[in-house]
């Protein structure tokens, strides 16, 4: 009888949680808790991730936001998709690359106002992640201070990160519904009809108006207490052309003019005039061209 070399033995599959080691926790969310970890590659390297772990109620959704990250074409100021598996005890799990620095919500928190040719610097690096998923047809539908990180260098050079599309989707899959952060609603969100990209471009308006006043809600919403609120006063604006605080459109710094503009049109009531993200990419590169120092 021959001898039995252990080579004609497969080594044992390794479980891909096995290969990831739980460092402490970044966040946690109602469907999520987000978790840095420490990757043994390969070759013997580290490499730092962060891991998304779904709760039960969660798994479909998490499911869903798999599906999309590991579709959407890779873009730097995106955050990147990994991979997905169930862990030991059927828990979905998405690992992702993980963005340094801070979210925009609490960067704001701690440096108060901003100076106009940072906010240029911000604005274009979003923009430019939105007008990326736009143009594959992707829907982010929670852009908002929390889903982007901010990681500034001792030199005040700033990079972005575009993170979190657990509510992603294509724009042919676009659900009639109201989901994420009532503070960044659109009026068509509120309504509960006519959901597209442009609810996108509303969210960054409200975005750029919160750095341009220092005011986490915007003016129309000032008088909002709870969501119910903020959903009733939506579902019920009308005017012609988005007022918009005086202070801002005739300030003396000629870049929070040109920023006030952009913001006023992407919180138009009629979705046909607010710009296409990567309109607003072209018109920020511009003045950053302009400025030549911005």
């Amino acid at each position: 009888m021959s001898e039995v070399q252990l080579s004609e033995f497969p080594p044992p599959e390794v479980p891909p949680w096995a290969k990831y080691k739980i460092r402490k926790k970044l966040g946690e969310g109602k469907s999520a808790t987000v978790k840095l970890a420490i990757f043994n590659k390969p070759d013997g390297s580290l490499e730092t991730v962060s891991i998304k772990i779904m709760y039960p109620d969660f798994i479909n959704h998490g499911s869903k936001e798999a599906i999309i990250m590991s579709q959407i074409p890779p873009h730097p100021l995106l955050c990147a998709f990994k991979e997905t598996f169930f862990d030991s005890i059927g828990r979905r799990i998405i690992v992702m690359e993980f963005c340094e620095g801070v979210d925009l919500q609490t960067y704001l928190k701690a440096n108060g106002k901003l100076d106009s040719k940072k906010i240029i610097q911000i604005m274009l690096q979003i923009s430019s992640a939105i007008a990326h998923l736009h143009e594959h047809r992707i829907f982010h539908g929670d852009i908002k201070p929390a889903n982007i990180m901010i990681d500034e260098k001792a030199d005040g050079s700033i990079t972005i990160k575009l993170i979190d599309f657990g509510l992603s989707t294509y724009f042919d899959a676009i659900r009639q519904e109201r989901q994420g952060s009532p503070l960044y609603f659109s009026p068509e969100i509120a309504h509960k009809q006519n959901i597209a990209s442009d609810s996108d471009i509303w969210a960054l308006g409200v975005i750029l108006l919160e750095m341009l006043s220092n005011e986490q809600k915007p003016f129309f919403l000032q008088s909002a207490k709870n969501p119910d609120d903020i959903v009733k006063i939506l579902r019920n604006l009308n005017f012609d052309h988005t007022p918009f605080p005086p202070n801002l459109l005739h300030h003396e710094d000629p870049n929070v003019i040109f920023l006030a503009r952009i913001a006023q049109r992407c919180l138009s009531l009629d979705k046909s005039e607010r710009p296409r993200a990567q309109e607003i990419v072209e018109e920020l590169t511009g003045r950053i061209a302009e400025l030549g120092d911005a």
